[in-house]
């Protein structure tokens, strides 16, 4: 049987019961006080990451940097790569068709809000957006639709993705409406694709940059200035790119160089930065990567040991990481 508690022990008790209470409440207000790093910083301080020069590193201009260790190394292999997400979600909310994947540090925090939207290719940039939104306390809102960038002009695909694909963007300008919090818009889509339905006399790639231009223009004034991200080169070699990395690395080649393409041929032309070019306005820009895929002449599927291409143009979560720091400088200020 417990023999009951004289008085004095439990006044102590319940002292001591206090005291960890406060020590508890004081160490979660500190965890939550203090912003996540970007995942580069946290790998660096704990002393894992990358090699010098892996990925993006290997082709920065302002920092050259070369490691010959990489030239016959491939990361991820063509089989994983393959089947890799985008980078995650911290949370997802649900809105309509509209899909709101937050990612960058939480809105109390945050210092700034910016919204990453269009179709694949604006979200595997994702990745480096998190990198710089996590540096500069910017909460970020990626809201993202396969074949269905954002944007005016009615898309060449079938039924029922045409139909939904013009209501998420509907959808989408009345989002922003009810987010006032957003500043800066960041989009992407895939330059070529299936293309859009264009008005009588008036050329398709007419019609998908007056599209962009009006999307834009649709938006609430508090977004006040929006960034395209210009569509990367398409990876073209023979066989397709896992067979064609596959091939190089069982015969111990450089992958990157013996499966690059044409800078011709890789590249095409992107409506979106077009439209951003011919709007004329300081709060329209473009930020160019194609100096991270391409030389004058070639375009390459593997960069400083990294897998840059999952397919033949939607790039790996591995690769957009290592690009983080060089996007976070072209974004300036």
């Amino acid at each position: 049987m417990l023999r009951p508690l004289s008085t004095c022990r439990l006044i102590a008790l319940a002292a001591c019961l206090l005291a960890v209470a406060v020590a508890v409440a004081v160490a979660v207000v500190a965890a939550v006080a203090r912003a996540p790093e970007p995942p580069s910083l946290s790998a660096a301080r704990a002393g894992v990451g990358p090699p010098a020069c892996f990925g993006a590193a290997a082709r920065d201009r302002l920092l050259p940097c070369r490691n010959p260790a990489l030239r016959r190394s491939v990361t991820p292999s063509p089989a994983a790569a393959a089947r890799s997400p985008n980078a995650p979600c911290r949370a997802v909310e649900q809105h309509g068709l509209v899909r709101a994947c937050f990612f960058g540090v939480p809105r109390e925090q945050a210092q700034e809000t910016v919204a990453l939207v269009g179709d694949s290719h604006a979200s595997h940039w994702r990745a480096a957006l998190e990198y710089v939104a996590l540096a500069r306390r910017w909460e970020g809102i990626s809201l993202a639709r396969t074949s269905c960038p954002l944007a005016k002009a009615v898309r060449n695909v079938p039924e029922p993705q045409r139909s939904q694909c013009a209501r998420w963007n509907r959808e989408v300008l009345r989002w922003f409406v009810g987010h006032p919090e957003v500043s800066t818009l960041f989009t992407g889509e895939l330059s070529g694709g299936m293309g859009v339905i264009a008005p009588t006399g008036v050329g398709e790639f007419a019609a998908r940059v007056s599209g962009f231009v009006g999307a834009w223009r649709a938006l609430p004034p508090t977004v006040r200035r929006v960034v395209v991200i210009r569509d990367t080169p398409k990876a073209r070699p023979r066989g397709g790119v896992s067979a064609c990395v596959s091939r190089a690395i069982a015969r111990r080649r450089d992958a990157g160089v013996a499966c690059a393409s044409p800078r011709r041929t890789a590249l095409d032309a992107d409506p979106a930065a077009t439209a951003a070019q011919r709007v004329r306005s300081p709060d329209a820009h473009v930020i160019d990567m194609t100096d991270l895929f391409c030389d004058a002449r070639r375009c390459f599927p593997v960069i400083g040991g990294a897998l840059a291409y999952k397919d033949s143009n939607h790039l790996t979560r591995v690769f957009v990481e290592s690009a983080g720091p060089l996007l976070g400088r072209r974004l300036g200020g």
